[in-house]
């Protein structure tokens, strides 16, 4: 990498880091629950922020090498899942149990049926991994985030391969040619981390509508 693409990458983390603080500081309300739907249980800001500082370290590196190289490296991944573990690890040091025990189902869950997709051809192993992650960090949020993180990432997934349909077919095929695979040329993983960064920029949005909607 050259300099200008790591510092280019570091403003981004900045970015990411600093609307993940305001996002936490306006939905938590100091410190305090959000109630975003019926299915929300509360989440301490601490713990939020645990697993938005370490999506927000890979985020750039996991963009540009999915991209690159259709694959995201366990080591960046695996930063993830620290800041995963240390989510759960603040939630149970609060007392929440109930919460740290619903994002460990959630990322067992996921990561079942993401296996499933996997042998079946439709995700590689290092989007079920991330995706994983990504569902037990946002479970805490409720419902409406998790069919956000999903809605707009498979919604992010059909467009791009649309997109590279339609770059396969303008292009002409040399006789004799394998068919390319539309399903496995589109990185998911930035798909993943967009829908992802959507939520967590959207939460002091929905806050507002819910808590303008709700009698106080």
């Amino acid at each position: 990498m050259t300099e200008h693409d790591q510092a280019r990458e570091a403003l981004i983390v900045i970015g990411l880091t600093a609307s993940a603080v305001v996002a936490c500081s306006v939905t938590a309300g100091g410190g305090g629950p959000l109630h975003m739907d019926a299915d929300l249980i509360p989440h301490p800001a601490a713990a939020t922020l645990m697993g938005c500082f370490g999506v927000a370290a890979v985020t750039p590196a996991l963009v540009r090498i999915d991209v690159g190289q259709r694959r995201l490296p366990n080591v960046l991944v695996g930063v993830v899942a620290v800041a995963w573990v240390a989510s759960i690890v603040v939630s149970l040091a609060v007392g929440d149990v109930g919460l740290a025990v619903r994002s460990i189902g959630f990322v067992a869950v996921t990561a079942l049926a993401g296996v499933v997709m996997a042998l079946a051809g439709g995700m590689g192993m290092g989007d079920v991994k991330l995706g994983a992650l990504l569902t037990g960090l946002v479970s805490p949020w409720g419902g409406i985030a998790l069919l956000g993180l999903w809605g707009l990432a498979g919604a992010s997934g059909v467009v791009s391969a649309m997109a590279r349909t339609v770059r396969i077919r303008l292009r002409r095929p040399q006789p004799g040619a394998e068919p390319t695979s539309v399903a496995a040329g589109v990185p998911f993983g930035p798909c993943l981390l967009g829908a992802y960064w959507a939520v967590v920029v959207a939460r002091p949005v929905l806050a507002t509508l819910v808590g303008g909607s709700t009698p106080s």
